[in-house]
């Protein structure tokens, strides 16, 4: 009796067990939770000129002043103290040359001629910290003018992106890519720039119809901008310039700014 009970229970007890697993899986919670399983979406890709898009936002009127202003205001304390280093130079000029008639005058062992070797030797120092510290002012500056400009040009490409990301989901991309539309790149002389010219265009095959420049650029309420001669587009400065080379103190505005 006692065998035949454990083998009823044992048998009650399983069939518990399977029960309770059939009724999970039939329970109306599975079918919801398998359908939750994101469907794979099927890439579509644009392309977008987003370097010119990103050089229309920089070359706004509003950004081109305010670069104007610091280099005006830079230029004009450089070339004061270029003036103040370039007065140094002439007077230590006619210094040497006074001092050179009065100490070739004196015989050798004369105290005279060792206060004249130490006077110039201390103009001449002074002026040498004149230099010195000129040297260390235009690389502030400079540094000052690169601060400013990278961080526009940092808002104008967060603000560009931001602009690209919603088109993109308007018109239904899931990704789009950079690619240049100067097609004046290939017409320039000189092998790195031609070389620049490929490396803009990650894509061998773009069709027109996916490219959304035209659309990010009406977004932003900006003109497509004019592809110089050199290349380059817009107010953007070539690159390696920074304030540029003209005036006295080396120092300017960039080119095409």
């Amino acid at each position: 009796m006692s065998s035949t009970r454990h083998t009823i229970v044992t048998a009650l007890v399983g069939s518990g067990l399977v029960l309770a697993a059939g009724s999970a899986l039939l329970a109306p919670t599975a079918p919801a939770r398998l359908a939750l399983a994101p469907a794979p979406v099927s890439p579509t890709v644009a392309t977008c000129d987003t370097l010119l898009v990103v050089e229309a936002m920089f070359g706004r009127a509003e950004l081109d002043t305010v670069r104007r202003a610091l280099a005006e205001e830079l230029n004009a304390t450089l070339t004061a103290k270029e003036t103040e280093v370039q007065a140094s130079e002439a007077q230590l000029r006619q210094l040497a040359e006074v001092s050179r008639v009065r100490w070739q005058s004196l015989p050798d062992g004369d105290p005279e001629k060792a206060a004249i070797e130490a006077s110039y030797s201390t103009n001449q120092e002074f002026h040498n910290q004149r230099v010195q510290q000129f040297e260390a002012m235009r690389g502030e500056s400079q540094t000052r003018f690169d601060t400013l400009r990278s961080g526009q040009l940092r808002e104008c490409y967060a603000a560009v992106k931001a602009v690209i990301e919603a088109v993109a989901a308007r018109e239904g991309y899931t990704h789009v890519l950079n690619h240049s539309t100067n097609q004046q790149q290939f017409d320039l002389v000189g092998f790195d720039l031609l070389l620049q010219g490929i490396r803009d265009r990650p894509m061998a095959v773009a069709p027109t119809g996916s490219d959304l420049t035209d659309l990010v650029l009406a977004e932003l309420g900006v003109e497509r901008p004019v592809v110089n001669p050199d290349g380059s587009v817009g107010g953007m400065p070539a690159e390696g310039d920074g304030m540029g080379a003209s005036g006295a103190s080396g120092l300017g505005v960039p080119p095409g700014e």
